[in-house]
């Protein structure tokens, strides 16, 4: 119980949700056409995020999210985009802004499992944070506050 008052503090004026639901199982293409599993990031916490270049709030996060990748990778922090665009926009805009963290390729079902994290209307972006046990303790429609983020960040990796 402490650490949910704690998850609370740490992202307080994001939208919570301590559904203790866990990560649906989905595989989804990467850039290079290989086929990625979400069973591959069991044991991180896992900052998952769907996005499109064509998306202003989107993109603006998204050079904060490969620096916070960097910061925690070695704490078992593992950020995944999923991208809601085409592939040629995508490759192009990962290509200039220089984005180190896994992309992958969504599908027409990627905006079905973004609605079962709790994305009821489909807005983009969209941040669903797991545990490292793999439970959903955190959503976000629209631009994700850095401090917020690294607080949550700071506490789920603390354990």
């Amino acid at each position: 119980m402490q650490q949910n008052g704690s998850l609370q503090r740490g992202f307080d004026t994001l939208t919570i949700k301590l559904f203790g639901q866990y990560m649906p199982e989905f595989s989804l293409s990467d850039l290079k056409g290989e086929l990625r599993s979400s069973s591959e990031w069991q044991d991180n916490v896992v900052v998952l995020n769907f996005w499109a270049t064509w998306c202003p709030p989107c993109t603006a996060e998204m050079p904060m999210f490969d620096a916070l990748q960097d910061e925690y990778e070695e704490a078992g922090v593992k950020f995944v985009g999923i991208a809601i665009d085409n592939q040629a926009d995508i490759e192009t805009f990962i290509t200039e802004k220089e984005i180190g963290y896994e992309i992958l390729m969504g599908n027409p079902d990627s905006m079905t499992l973004s609605k079962s994290l709790g994305n009821k209307n489909g807005g983009l972006p969209f941040t669903a944070v797991f545990d490292r046990a793999g439970k959903l303790v955190a959503t976000v429609v629209g631009e994700v506050p850095r401090e917020r983020l690294n607080n949550l960040l700071a506490v789920l990796t603390s354990s």
